[in-house]
């Protein structure tokens, strides 16, 4: 039933309407051949004398509806000549290669391969241990109206990489006068207050280097990328330069720095910066938060212990990662981290115009105000604390499972804060879903903490030893995951879209399958319980297969078909979704194979 091959004779055997679907093996070309609509069917292509020269060892891999059929080659076949000798056949409209693209969302810029904190693909350090920028990247790369105020030694702010990001007062005008009325005379970049002028590139390289980490312009062709840099000509968010120091912070100047940000519209300040506490500075903090701000400080680099101002509750405490996925040695542990960001030899703008590698906390905690950023780019409504516990609550887990000293909850995890922000404005309007329950408690009559207008259906049938039936061999899974597999996870299905049917945009997700292996999405019209393989069969009888695919690296896996039209289901109808994937070799009961957990949806 779940084999994920098919034979040509039985693929043909189907009727023309149906989608035939199969992974390729790898072996040898793939074509693709659009036949003439009344002329012959493929059948009869095949059964030609050319048909069997060119296609007799063929192996189906698609058609659909429109006419479109994918065939691999042997791996010996030219591919080339066969599209040629095909294409002059009757009946045949069009013969072709299909190529391979790129995701727009991973940018140009020629420095980026070196950016392991934005993307690691595991040729140096370990897999994954980044911010998953690119994910991010593909929800929003950053919005001018978001200011990121970066209070340290000065920015560079006719960088290239920078200049398109910079914050202009657009209040103030170049001519000698106070426009604004805010006591600063010509700030029209920001303002420098150790040296009380509005020349705020500074004389030292520290804060053109934070700056880079979250505003460098992406996809420019140019240098670095950012984290919320915005893409090519469109500009990220803005990065407003305030001066707080040469080579050293000056702590007689920094709460006013800190007011200013606030008073000119910055949604995230930045401080990397470690400095005694200070009363003055503890009050401007305040107000900062009073005016739903939200400040973002290093840990520290001492490796002993998170300084001041990270030590204030006013404070988001950031510490700092490696290649690796560690704690770097040099990262201040305590109990006031949050969470951690790379901050080890991170490559990040320079100069006038150049890169260099930074090391130190003071490149985490701007990673973390680029990612609430991007937050408030895509939900500007989002207050600084919901902000906040979005980025503890998706961190990702490193070390020892739980909090600690080092790490806080985790490293950081753009892509994931931004699902969980996805999700917490499930019904698209512009509106925190927590802070409208909190509002209006009706809007969740099951006390779920979700809108009940929102619900996309239900999960059920977990290998956490819930379900009525439990794992084959007692290989039982995480709590609301399936049973687990040789790593350890059990793999977890999730939606996201809408019900509704005519809005073509619901899609399954897994996450904790077994990575690099293939799968295949079911949809059953009945929920049951079998113990099957390694997991446990809950999409039940008729049981369809609606898409294969292979899961990534890390195990995850989304549908990209449409699932109601690939399932055939109508309003009213009811079905149960379920991931059936390899786990070959050690898998817990010898099977080789595993489901997911499984989710209900009462489609509209």
């Amino acid at each position: 039933m779940l084999s994920l091959l098919f034979s040509l004779s039985a693929a043909l055997a189907a009727t023309p309407e149906s989608r035939t679907t199969a992974a390729p093996s790898g072996a040898g070309a793939v074509v693709s051949v659009l036949l003439e609509p009344r002329e012959q069917g493929l059948a009869e292509l095949l059964e030609s004398p050319v048909g069997r020269e060119l296609l007799g060892d063929a192996r189906l891999l698609r058609s659909n509806q429109l006419g479109v059929h994918d065939l691999e080659l042997p791996g010996a076949a030219d591919s080339a000549r066969c599209v040629e000798r095909l294409s002059e056949l009757a009946g045949v409209r069009a013969a072709w290669i299909p190529g391979r693209g790129e995701w727009l969302d991973v940018p140009n810029d020629p420095s980026y391969p070196a950016q392991w904190h934005l993307a690691n693909d595991g040729s140096a350090g370990v897999l994954g241990a980044d911010v998953k920028a690119e994910a991010a990247w593909d929800v929003t790369h950053g919005d001018p109206s978001v200011v990121i105020a970066i209070l340290d030694s000065g920015v560079e702010i006719t960088h290239p990489d920078l200049a398109p990001n910079v914050w202009h007062n657009p209040d103030e005008l170049a001519n000698g006068l106070d426009d604004d009325g805010n006591g600063l005379i010509d700030d029209l970049d920001g303002w420098d207050f150790h040296n009380g002028d509005a020349d705020v590139t500074g004389s030292f390289f520290h804060g053109t280097r934070v700056a880079g980490m979250s505003g460098a312009r992406s996809n420019d062709g140019f240098g670095v990328a950012g984290l919320a840099g915005g893409w090519g000509a469109t500009p990220g968010c803005r990065v407003m330069a305030v001066g707080v120091g040469d080579t050293f912070p000056d702590g007689a100047i920094i709460d006013d720095a800190i007011l200013y940000a606030v008073d000119e519209g910055a949604r995230v300040i930045n401080l990397s910066l470690s400095i005694a506490q200070d009363p003055a500075i503890d009050l401007a903090l305040a107000y900062a938060v009073s005016n739903d701000v939200l400040v973002v400080a290093a840990a520290g680099n001492n490796g002993a212990f998170v300084t001041y101002p990270g030590t204030s509750p006013d404070v988001m405490a950031i510490g700092a990662t490696t290649i690796n996925d560690t704690v770097a040695s040099f990262s201040g542990p305590g109990p006031e981290v949050e969470l951690a960001a790379p901050g080890d030899n991170v490559l990040t703008t320079s100069g006038s115009s150049g890169t260099a590698f930074g090391v130190g906390t003071s490149f985490a905690s701007p990673l973390v105000c680029g990612a609430a950023g991007l937050l408030f780019s895509r939900l500007p409504s989002l207050t600084a604390a919901e902000a906040r516990a979005i980025l503890v609550a998706t961190a990702f887990d490193i070390g020892a499972p739980g909090p600690d000293l080092g790490s806080g909850a985790g490293r950081l995890d753009v892509a994931a804060a931004l699902a969980l922000l996805e999700a917490s404005d499930c019904d698209g309007n512009g509106l925190y879903d927590p802070a409208e329950i909190a509002a209006d408690p009706s809007l969740d009559f099951d006390l779920d903490g979700l809108l009940d207008v929102c619900q996309l259906g239900t999960p059920f049938c977990f290998g956490d030893g819930s379900a009525p039936a439990g794992c084959p061999c007692d290989n039982h899974g995480p709590l609301g995951a399936g049973c687990a597999n040789s790593t350890g996870n059990g793999a977890r299905l999730l939606a996201s879209g809408s019900r509704v049917i005519a809005d073509h945009d619901f899609t399954l997700l897994v996450t904790g399958a077994r990575g690099g292996q293939p799968g295949v999405f079911l949809q059953g019209l009945t929920q049951t319980a079998l113990p099957f393989k390694d997991g446990i069969l809950c999409a039940g009888n008729p049981t369809d297969r609606l898409e294969f695919v292979t899961t990534t690296a890390l195990g995850e896996a989304a549908s990209t078909l449409d699932v109601a039209l690939e399932g055939s289901v109508a309003p009213g109808d009811t079905a149960s979704y379920q991931l059936w994937y390899r786990d070959p070799a050690l898998s817990p009961c010898g099977s080789g194979s595993n489901f997911s957990s499984a989710f209900a949806v009462d489609w509209l």
